[in-house]
């Protein structure tokens, strides 16, 4: 059941790049960049912690699922805390149109869409919203593991 899922979003990046080679989607991602550099990143502070992506995971299933995490290291030393790491995601479902890709996560205050586009190299790039502590949102680029 879950690699005909994968084949019907592969057969739909197909479509979209009019080549003749099948690009198959894979069924699981590793965070390879935040903000366009390797991690860890920062990517907000207050006066008395960082917060850091420092890493991260992005997995297809059947029926066009999707579980998207990231790794957040918090670092409150500077205001007499410890540093903790915590991983926050979302799940839901993923609709493909063409090197589109749109996340609807099931979240109990209403659902929330956001998407990614894949590149030629095969890497997802999605801009994360309302995940992580002090950030807005995050810019994030998935890599096939």
């Amino acid at each position: 059941m879950r690699s005909r899922a994968l084949a019907g979003l592969g057969a739909s990046f197909l479509a979209a790049c009019g080549g003749t080679e099948p690009i198959e989607l894979a069924s699981s991602y590793a965070v390879s960049s935040v903000g366009g550099a390797p991690p860890p990143r920062l990517v907000g502070a207050t006066v008395e912690c960082d917060v850091s992506v420092v890493g991260g995971h992005l997995s297809f299933g059947a029926a066009e699922q999707f579980e998207l995490g990231l790794n957040v290291l918090t670092d409150c030393s500077r205001g007499g805390g410890s540093p903790s790491e915590a991983t926050y995601g979302y799940t839901g479902t993923v609709v493909v149109d063409g090197r589109r890709v749109t996340f609807q996560t099931a979240r109990g205050s209403g659902p929330l869409t956001f998407d990614g586009q894949v590149a030629p190299s095969g890497e997802l790039n999605v801009v994360v919203p309302l995940l992580v502590p002090t950030a807005d949102e995050v810019s994030v680029s998935y890599r096939p593991t």
